[in-house]
């Protein structure tokens, strides 16, 4: 760790930043103006290791993170700055990317998993989140995230002009469907990635692990970004009479069968357990509609009709959460409350 600022007492043993950079000399003056920007020429800690924000997410994540927290204990900085280069040589430099748009991706995903690194470990400081780029021009990434590790909008951007707003919008989840992503996006995160970036070192350049690092860390992008910009289903405003996203269904169909379907966001609708999308043909026949009322549904191997049975919110505030459908067993509406209910994947 470079300490760049002296203080005469410990009351004053106070700076303002701690930014972790890469120690590539060609990214010193980018990173020096980003710097003088915010106004921290002198009033910084500096560690310079390689790769920078990437080497939080190898090996070397829990060396950083010890080397930060003791700065933070004796120099108290009031903001965490992670930057991240182009042609980085810890993620095997440009050349190991299909283009420039998959190595901006990459480096974004990058930092979005070395902003929730460190505010795992340091939580209260807001990180901000820089990449910095071979023409010496510098970026905001897409957000920054607030001392509780959530990502935020950056109005006070290093260099607005160039700042990559993230998509707007917020994309409702059910808490369940939500505990599932986060799941599959700490697996990526913590052990696939990591994984994978060693083969990367070990081996050099293979195709197959390059294609499955692009194809993962792809994957880890699209996770940070839509579970970022999530609500929970259940608590959006609701009209109890029809049906809307976040609850269960239950349709009764020519025959007699019935059937229920947990109503979701397209992005939760992969997961199954008797998940259907509002995009879908039967999601979109659904939304809006009251019990009792009969739908058409125009799928792709054919229209069909049904009828509402029931429709009620997922979760129950006096039972918890329901747990994902499962498959049961079936037979035809004889109006008897033995009857069966099968939950289908669609």
């Amino acid at each position: 760790m470079t300490h760049l600022t002296e203080k005469a007492s410990p009351e004053a043993s106070r700076c303002r930043a701690l930014v972790l950079s890469c120690m590539d000399y060609r990214f010193v003056e980018p990173l020096r103006r980003v710097l003088a920007d915010r106004g921290l020429t002198d009033a910084f800690d500096l560690m310079a290791w390689p790769g920078g924000a990437a080497a939080l997410i190898t090996r070397d994540r829990p060396f950083i993170t010890d080397a930060m927290t003791m700065a933070c204990e004796l120099h108290h900085p009031d903001e965490i700055i992670l930057a991240v280069h182009h042609d980085c040589g810890r993620l095997g430099g440009s050349a190991h990317f299909a283009g420039h748009e998959a190595e901006i991706a990459t480096l974004d995903t990058v930092l979005a998993m070395a902003g929730e690194a460190v505010s795992d470990r340091l939580p209260g400081l807001p990180v901000q989140l820089v990449r910095l780029n071979q023409d010496g021009s510098v970026l905001l990434a897409d957000a920054s995230l607030d001392g509780g590790g959530r990502r935020v909008d950056p109005e006070a951007t290093m260099n607005p002009r160039n700042d990559v707003p993230m998509q707007s919008g917020p994309i409702p989840l059910t808490r369940e469907g939500r505990r599932v992503l986060a799941v599959k996006l700490a697996h990526l995160r913590d052990e696939i990635i990591p994984g994978l970036l060693t083969l990367r070192e070990s081996s050099g350049y293979d195709r197959e692990v390059e294609n499955d690092y692009q194809h993962a860390v792809g994957q880890l992008a699209n996770l940070c970004e839509r579970l970022a910009r999530s609500c929970a289903a259940e608590t959006t405003p609701d009209d109890p009479q029809v049906v809307e996203l976040g609850e269960l269904v239950t349709l009764c169909l020519d025959d007699g069968t019935l059937v229920c379907y947990l109503v979701v966001h397209p992005f939760e609708a992969p997961i199954g357990g008797g998940r259907v999308s509002s995009e879908a043909p039967l999601g979109r026949a659904l939304l809006g509609r009251r019990v009792d009322d009969k739908i058409e549904v125009r799928a792709p191997r054919g229209a069909y009709q049904c009828r509402i049975a029931e429709q009620r919110a997922a979760a129950d505030p006096r039972r918890g959460l329901d747990p994902a459908p499962r498959l049961a067993t079936t037979r035809p509406a004889d109006r008897s409350p033995e009857r069966d209910v099968r939950y289908q994947q669609h």
